[in-house]
């Protein structure tokens, strides 16, 4: 059984990247690219304290920063300013540093995407964050720029979620599309004083048809996937992928293994999976803050995952 399990990690490792979804878990930066320091009125790239964009190996969400094993391949990526003011020559107020993701227009799950999740972990000082897109407008024949509200703190010393929502309620934006890019951009003040870094891990797209659907999306071997947010306070996602049809149960636990409640219990075809949990028993009541685990079961398979609920 352990051989067996060990297999479809294996499996599964070897198909992350083109999984489209970004981990950083291979040892490189997958194809991510950094840009600036610019100004808030977009002028620059101007001359500053920041690295280039490197791939961190002792850094992984979510653990905290410097605390992952060196040598197993799991990082995250980051850039990085040695004590100084990052931008030197513009009089504006603020310097905006972008990671942008490499081209999606040929992953096909990135094109049914509704947003995207990103977890951000920062040392460097006080600094914000707003999530971008890039589409090609079918209908105007052209590349266009959305962002998803105002720049957000991030807090310092924590890893902190990011989340781009609803790509197709966001007002003119267009019915026929391709998904191009996702970009991410950290705001810092001009006349601050920077010294540390910036963390970027854990990019993955969602849909919301797809949560709340249970629709397809795709699927090569067994996997239960750490569930998202966690922890988490409302709901929680739980993804899983079964690589043919067969007869699944997913329940949750307590920490005494008693029963909580059962999500699915029916036959599926292959493919990939969303199921959310309210943090509700098989009666309908709120079960209490603490500890749980999800348990994915196939007529050959099992795997068990922890997660928790906050209040």
């Amino acid at each position: 059984m352990k051989y067996i399990l060990f297999l479809i990690l294996l499996l599964y490792s070897s198909h992350y990247i083109l999984a489209q979804e970004f981990n950083f878990n291979n040892g490189n930066r997958q194809n991510w690219f950094l840009s600036g320091p610019f100004d808030e009125n977009d002028s620059g790239p101007y001359s500053s304290n920041f690295s280039s964009l490197e791939w961190i190996d002792s850094s992984n969400y979510p653990n905290n920063i410097g605390s992952d094993p060196n040598g197993d391949n799991n990082g995250a990526i980051r850039f990085h300013c040695e004590s100084g003011h990052g931008i030197n020559e513009s009089e504006s107020d603020y310097w905006i540093m972008q990671f942008h993701s490499p081209n999606l227009d040929s992953l096909n799950i990135w094109q049914n995407m509704n947003g995207y999740h990103v977890q951000i972990y920062q040392n460097i000082g006080s600094v914000w964050a707003n999530l971008f897109v890039t589409v090609y407008d079918s209908n105007q024949s052209t590349e266009r720029y959305f962002y998803n509200g105002t720049a957000q703190v991030i807090q310092s010393g924590e890893w902190q979620n990011f989340t781009f929502t609803d790509l197709t309620s966001i007002e003119d934006f267009p019915s026929s599309y391709s998904v191009l890019r996702i970009h991410i951009n950290i705001w810092g003040e001009i006349s601050g004083y920077y010294d540390g870094s910036v963390y970027l891990d854990n990019v993955f797209y969602y849909a919301i048809d797809d949560i709340s659907n249970n629709k397809v999306m795709y699927a090569d071997n067994f996997m239960l996937y750490q569930n998202y947010p966690n922890p988490f306070n409302s709901e929680t996602m739980i993804k899983f992928n079964i690589s043919h049809s067969d007869h699944i149960r997913l329940d949750i636990f307590n920490v005494l293994g008693m029963h909580i409640r059962t999500l699915v219990d029916e036959r599926r075809n292959h493919g990939t999976f969303y199921q959310i949990w309210d943090g509700l028993d098989e009666k309908g009541r709120s079960v209490p803050t603490g500890i749980y685990f999800y348990r994915l079961m196939t007529s050959n398979y099992f795997e068990i995952k922890k997660l928790m609920i906050i209040e």
